[in-house]
């Protein structure tokens, strides 16, 4: 059993966009610090190619946009949100979460954005 204050802590932990890529590539994209933002499109059936374990609770550095097709849970701290078929997910650095897929079936895409871009965009 999870203490509250390990709780709070893993609430606290931020997970970083090159943490994003060395979890699932095991390398950076080239480009990644040449940008004044960053903004990159996945395949989600490339990108995962099992189930893997469930993300850690936790905040992101970035913004993420997910359009996936397959079953999986979005888990927050106030409670979780079930997908049975598609679903179309945005994330946010100001809220923790974790996603945990519950089968190997699904196709979709992930877009990654660094607040940089969104601001680039914005002028």
């Amino acid at each position: 059993m999870v203490g509250k204050n390990q709780a709070n802590e893993r609430m606290n932990t931020v997970e970083t966009i090159e943490e994003l890529y060395q979890r699932y590539f095991n390398e950076l994209p080239e480009r990644i610090h040449k940008e004044i933002g960053h903004f990159n499109v996945l395949k989600v059936q490339t990108s995962l190619q099992k189930t893997p374990e469930p993300l850690p609770f936790s905040r992101r550095d970035y913004y993420k946009i997910m359009l996936v097709k397959g079953s999986y849970k979005v888990h927050f701290a106030d409670g979780t949100a079930e997908v049975k078929k598609q679903a179309l997910v945005f994330s946010s650095p100001q809220i923790p979460y974790n996603c945990e897929f519950t089968n190997e079936n699904r196709i979709g895409f992930s877009v990654f954005l660094l607040l940089p871009f969104l601001i680039i965009m914005e002028t």
